[in-house]
């Protein structure tokens, strides 16, 4: 049913009266059921469940239910097997799985005798929470008192107005840390709401004596601009909005009135990554700070997972000799994940959901793999600094630029000092150049601040390296000459440094729009993509 949206017109395959099932007039349970088990797998459903938890719960319960239910070998009718399959989709309940940030919604019934870290509290205003209790309407005081005479006690509205504070106060004592109260100062009709008994019982001191104002400032000045007032604010913005809207450049475009030099401002790699993608990117989240509203479920793990990989992967070398022993290496890197989980967890950087036993054993597995890598500490390698913070100084053209940078790793090498620097995955950050996003610059920076002489990446999760820099990354099927390479990063530079001089942060991605692809600053630069070029005949 879930897929039925997704069907092509007119395709009934998914239509709740399963008659789209091929089964034959007259079979067996277990024949039938092999049917349904065949459908599974051959849809790819049984494939879904390896990365899907609720799926794969789902299609367990679902089965076990067929299971239990049929009468295996015994003949049947084909209306008989469609009729369990029906009402075994209709009576399962599959529990439901809780991410790191779901948030459990219960009455104070619900809620009582349990232990939370947090509790909110919405709605505590007077006739919404709690309700206004009174007596059923069918028992007046006179059989009241005769039922209690019989020893039949009927609780009245007192009675259960007190035991509805009973359960509200109960449930709010399970908070572990802290509660939180809030509470409508209007209704949906507009009135104002006072606030509900059980608000009072914490704290008087939330609650507004003086009137509310009709409505807000937005609304009033709504009411305003229709009536012909518009303020003056307002119309400069709309003269903002036009002027935008017809691309004429100007400061809301990008198109300052004040430089920004290079050297006002201390850099870090991943901010020259920015501005080398796009000026007007680097310029909305660095200097207005500007940032959208995501989902922590699905911006952290990757952040999480990096910190906890490049934890291990330094712990792995702490303290080791000349000669590296792999055992050790191993257990030295578990000891750290293990330091650097337990460190998470107590900041709440780390919050573990219900695969996190599953998603702990891949993360020791990853790191196994990496320090066990023969090019982890390739031979004649030997580690001189650790996740090292450097300041250093650059010059581009007549721009000098302050830069700070953590470098993950330096070793002595026969070639000279190398600079690893170690990625989760397989992505490598990269600037513009020429109209492409194809130049990077971040190795030549850290090895122009140590004086290495090489520099590489080194993939956790691909336990290998992805790329590198300098002298010994020449050669090979790769055209790459590390000559160019310094010369193509001093006039990015060089260019970035005279861009900022001359106040332009316009938007400025890469031809083919990769710099835009997962950018979310997309509803304030509106680019629209480079002016194209009028061609005429001499």
């Amino acid at each position: 049913r879930a897929l039925q949206p997704q069907c092509p017109p007119g395709a009934a395959a998914w239509a709740p009266s399963l008659a789209w099932l091929e089964l034959p007039a007259e079979t067996t349970w277990q024949a039938g059921l092999q049917v349904l088990e065949r459908l599974v797998a051959e849809l790819g459903i049984a494939v879904r469940c390896r990365q899907d938890p609720a799926l794969n719960v789902a299609l367990g319960l679902l089965t076990d239910r067929l299971d239990r239910e049929a009468r295996r070998d015994a003949p049947c009718h084909r209306e008989e097997l469609l009729g369990l399959v029906a009402h075994v989709l209709r009576s399962t309940t599959v529990p439901a799985l809780l991410g790191r940030s779901g948030v459990r919604v219960a009455n104070p019934l619900a809620a009582l005798g349990r232990r939370f870290d947090h509790i909110w509290v919405l709605g505590l205003a007077d006739t919404l929470f709690p309700r206004p209790a009174a007596d059923h309407p069918l028992i007046d005081s006179v059989v009241r008192a005769q039922w209690h005479a019989a020893g039949v006690t009927v609780p009245d509205a007192s009675s259960l107005a007190s035991v509805e504070e009973a359960l509200f106060l109960g449930a709010v004592g399970g908070a572990g840390l802290d509660v939180v109260l809030s509470r409508p100062l209007r209704g949906v009709d507009g009135r104002t709401l006072r606030p509900s008994p059980f608000w009072q019982r914490f704290d008087d001191a939330g609650v507004r004596h003086e009137p509310l104002p009709l409505g807000s400032d937005e609304e009033r000045a709504l009411l305003l601009a229709l009536d012909g007032q518009v303020p003056a604010a307002l119309e400069a913005r709309v003269a903002v909005e036009v002027a935008r809207d017809a691309g004429r450049p100007g400061p809301h475009a990008g198109h300052l009135e004040r430089a920004l030099p290079v050297a006002a401002r201390r850099w870090s790699p991943s901010q020259l990554h920015a501005a080398g993608a796009c000026r007007f990117q680097w310029f909305a989240g660095r200097l207005l700070h500007l940032e959208e509203p995501l989902d922590p479920d699905r911006v952290e793990d990757r952040r999480v997972t990096g910190l906890l990989l490049h934890a291990a992967l330094d712990g792995a070398l702490q303290g080791e000799g000349e000669a590296g022993d792999m055992g050790g290496r191993t257990a030295r890197a578990h000891a750290a994940l293990d330091r650097k989980v337990a460190e998470l967890r107590r900041s709440g950087a780390l919050r573990p959901g219900p695969l996190w036993p599953v998603q702990a054993e891949e993360l020791r597995r990853t790191v196994t793999r990496a320090v066990r890598s023969p090019v982890f500490v390739p031979p004649g390698w030997t580690p001189a600094a650790l996740e090292e913070r450097r300041d250093f100084t650059l010059t581009a053209g007549e721009h000098t630029y302050e830069l700070t940078g953590i470098v993950d790793r330096v070793d002595r090498t026969p070639d000279g000092l190398t600079v690893t620097d170690y990625k989760t995955g397989t992505y490598v950050s990269q600037v513009v150049q020429n109209g492409k996003l194809n130049l990077e610059i971040q190795l030549p920076l850290y090895m122009a601040a140590l004086r290495a002489a090489n520099g590489r990446y080194f993939s956790i999760e691909q336990a290998g390296t992805i790329g590198g820099a300098g002298p010994a990354a020449e050669g090979g099927r790769r055209k790459y000459s590390w000559a160019q390479h310094e010369q193509d990063v001093t006039a990015f530079l060089t260019a970035l440094g005279d861009h900022l001089a001359a106040g332009n942060v316009a938007p400025s991605p890469d031809q083919a729009g990769q710099a835009c692809t997962y950018c979310t600053f997309l509803p304030v630069c509106r680019y629209r993509g480079a002016a194209p070029v009028e061609e005429g005949q001499a």
